[in-house]
């Protein structure tokens, strides 16, 4: 309980990514969802939780809310049999007392390694997100992929992938492994970060 906190006004998102919350499940994860004032004055009253209907995939690690729509984006870096990830994004009703899962983002083909979902940041306009274990550019060293909202057919489009950029001298290249690019990302603006474990490049 308390793997990530997530603050907006007058809510709280808690992440328990531990809690065994279906039979014979470990690690399923759940997600408690808080309201100021809830049960007093400045107090921080639960108003519900979130259950997910997988197993084993430690929901409540990687969360981001946006309050222009109500919704919380739920990266999972665990779901699936190999680990393949996936986002959910939940869907509030008008007092916070409901989350609808309304969507589910998959990996697609440019994703080559597992644990998509890793990191996420989200905008009105785009989604980052990332999988450290991508191997396209070498063994784990990772991948970003941005979205952009697509508002006629209400769905989040793919739109590049971002790969760090390796020396191409072939003596320096060979140490060039598991730098796990994309460990953390953020969106500010028209630029997105990308971290790296030796260091961040900045996209515009």
């Amino acid at each position: 309980y308390g793997n990530n906190v997530v603050l907006n006004d007058n809510l709280m998102f808690v992440g328990a990514p531990g809690r065994d919350m279906i039979q014979k499940a470990r690690n399923s994860g759940q997600i408690f969802i808080y309201s100021k004032d809830q049960g007093g004055e400045n107090n921080w009253g639960l108003v519900t939780t979130i259950i997910p209907e997988t197993v084993d995939d430690m929901v409540g690690d990687v969360l981001k809310y946006l309050p222009n729509r109500r919704q919380l984006f739920v990266g999972v870096p665990m779901y699936g049999s190999r680990n393949d990830g996936c986002i959910y994004v939940y869907q509030a009703n008008a007092d916070f007392s409901e989350w609808v899962l309304v969507d589910q983002i998959l990996p697609n083909s440019d994703v080559k390694g597992n644990t998509f979902g890793w990191a996420l940041d989200v905008s009105d306009t785009h989604l980052l997100t990332s999988t450290p274990r991508d191997k396209q550019n070498g063994p784990s060293n990772g991948a970003a992929f941005l979205y952009q909202w697509d508002p006629e057919s209400n769905k989040w489009t793919y739109v590049r992938k971002y790969m760090e950029t390796l020396d191409t001298n072939k003596m320096f290249r060979r140490h060039q492994t598991s730098h796990h690019f994309g460990n953390s990302v953020a969106l500010s603006g028209n630029s997105v970060y990308i971290g790296s474990a030796h260091y961040t490049r900045v996209y515009s």
